[in-house]
């Protein structure tokens, strides 16, 4: 069985250059679960939901310069 790869709330955030609130925010939209670990006081994401909110941010920024260009 392959293991689950994590990343920090933090982290998360620092890569999509958006404040942990509006991350917070997306997973909340996404209904993606968020992880805790015992003795660790970081949130995390799972990678594949980390993906695809960077995947759908990247899209939505291309539309939002699309009609800025226009």
């Amino acid at each position: 069985m392959e293991e689950k790869q994590y990343i920090s709330m933090k982290r998360a955030a620092e890569i999509l250059q958006i404040k942990r609130p509006s991350l917070y925010y997306y997973v909340g939209i996404l209904k993606f679960e968020i992880h805790r670990f015992q003795l660790d006081k970081e949130a995390y994401l799972e990678l594949p939901d980390f993906e695809l909110i960077k995947k759908l941010k990247g899209e939505a920024q291309r539309r939002s310069e699309t009609k800025v260009s226009t």
